[in-house]
């Protein structure tokens, strides 16, 4: 860290202080007399390239904060953004508040364009839905993903076929609270890098859960703000639900986060089957 901190310190001509955040990324920030303003650093491991690209791509789409992108000789990716001034959200969410996130992610969702590549559009992997979950054999939730995952993949044509007149669209891949700011006091979404292809219920579970704790006034506000009513069968919902706490789960595995697995816990309990 101390060779990388160097390194871009001499690269952008800045007095580049680290910020903390639990996170695989590095992140900076201070004056850049290169760029002649405060910057914003986020640095990617070799093997996060997508993640890099997908976050420049995005946000050069959204604002003009975007100053440089690159890779070190240590093969690192650089993305040097204009530092903003963020405020956060109000810890307490209302219904007014939950509605202007709708807007948000619906025009996040309608405006921003990746590239049709492979690793980002919207794929049913079931196959990779069960290595997920057998890498999952030392947590405590593997007997229960055991147990539902099969009753899916017997009807993983009909989930195909259910999902088929579904929008496809940009995903955030990473919404929640944390990740709303406002800048000049517009609501704004931040951290791009996880961003994709797929559907829109997709986006919102993790936020229903974890942010909004399964309210259905806080729920219905949000949809109201999106703008679309989403007919999703309730197969599909299920589906999703076991693939996001599947996602949790193996987040949890590498960083022990026991709120974070609460999350996925309460979604697993909301996957029922028939005579179950």
């Amino acid at each position: 860290m101390r060779t990388l901190h160097k390194t871009l310190t001499r690269l952008l001509q800045a007095d580049l202080i680290p910020i903390a955040h639990v996170s695989f990324n590095e992140m900076y920030t201070g004056y850049s007399r290169r760029y002649d303003t405060v910057v914003f650093v986020k640095v990617f491991s070799p093997n996060h390239e997508r993640k890099f690209r997908t976050e420049q791509q995005v946000t050069a789409q959204l604002t003009d904060r975007v100053l440089a992108s690159f890779q070190l000789a240590s093969r690192e990716w650089v993305l040097v953004l204009r530092d903003w001034q963020l405020t956060p959200v109000p810890t307490t969410l209302t219904p007014a508040l939950v509605y202007q996130m709708g807007q948000v992610v619906s025009r996040f969702h309608h405006a921003i364009q990746l590239p049709t590549t492979a690793d980002l559009m919207p794929v049913l992997d079931f196959d990779g839905m069960v290595a997920r979950v057998e890498r999952l054999k030392t947590s405590s939730h593997y007997d229960a993903l055991v147990s539902l995952l099969p009753y899916f993949l017997d009807h993983r044509t009909m989930i195909k076929t259910a999902l088929a007149p579904q929008p496809v669209m940009t995903l955030h891949g990473d919404m929640g609270t944390r990740n709303f700011r406002y800048h000049h006091g517009q609501l704004v979404l931040i951290d791009f890098e996880r961003a994709r292809h797929g559907y829109a219920l997709e986006d919102c579970l993790k936020f229903f859960f974890e942010d909004l704790q399964q309210s259905a006034t806080l729920i219905q506000a949000f949809w109201a703000g999106y703008g679309t009513d989403l007919q999703i069968p309730p197969l599909v919902t299920q589906w999703l639900l076991l693939q996001c706490s599947t996602g949790i789960f193996t987040y949890v595995n590498q960083i022990t986060d026991p709120r974070f697995e609460a999350v996925g816990t309460a979604m697993l309990a909301q996957v029922t089957l028939p005579n179950h």
